[in-house]
């Protein structure tokens, strides 16, 4: 029997304006019971992750912070890890000061809303700092250059021995390219943006988490 690794995205993807339903969550504990991996795979902080969701416990390891954080549910949050460095004081201060709000503070990311971006480019450039943009259907990510979600799943495969055969990524924007592309089976949400449609091996029916369902049944195991 084959081992399949699923990593799937939140927001948009099993989540539709932050809420998981059941039935996805019971299609989520019947791909577990199979014997198979799950890896949560997230643009979020773990603190505004657990204060919409509590069922982190399904998945062996969350990705969160778009690649920067690995927390893993069944360790506890003293076993998170950093990935990277956090951003500066003076450049959080600057952008304060610049008016970006709203602004989140990770450990190593940064995140605002797209209307901002002009300044933020400015910001790096003044600051002299090595800084990479990644978008999230009109959310702004700012982080430090190669975190993505692709590095940040493949360090948590890393650490469980496992690797990039079978894993099958499900995702519906422009944050999930990296990871869709590498993954073995790639699938998108019938609500993805087109960019993320255009390039996975199969585009499902279903919206949000009944998309992420029947990704799962395409792989019984």
């Amino acid at each position: 029997m084959t081992h399949f690794t699923l990593a799937t995205d939140f927001d948009g993807t099993i989540a539709s304006q932050g809420t998981v339903n059941s039935s996805t969550i019971r299609a989520l504990e019947t791909w577990r019971a199979r014997g198979n991996s799950l890896f949560l795979v997230t643009g979020r902080t773990m603190a505004s992750l657990t204060a919409t969701f509590d069922r982190i416990d399904l998945f062996d390891c969350v990705v969160a912070e778009n690649g920067g954080v690995l927390h893993w549910p069944a360790r506890g949050a003293q076993a998170d890890s950093r990935l990277a460095d956090p951003p500066s004081a003076a450049f959080v201060t600057a952008l304060d000061e610049a008016g970006v709000v709203p602004l989140v503070r990770g450990h190593v990311l940064l995140a605002t809303i797209d209307v901002h971006a002009s300044t933020v480019v400015n910001l790096i450039e003044q600051h002299g700092l090595d800084l990479q943009l990644a978008f999230n259907k009109g959310a702004l990510m700012l982080l430090p250059p190669g975190v993505t979600k692709e590095s940040g799943l493949s360090a948590a495969l890393e650490q469980l021995g496992l690797t990039w055969d079978h894993v099958i990524a499900v995702g519906d924007a422009e944050n999930d390219l990296t990871m869709l592309r590498r993954a073995w089976r790639s699938v998108a949400v019938a609500n993805a943006l087109p960019s993320v449609r255009g390039v996975v091996d199969r585009v499902v029916p279903g919206t949000h988490g009944e998309g992420v369902a029947q990704a799962m049944e395409l792989f019984p195991g």
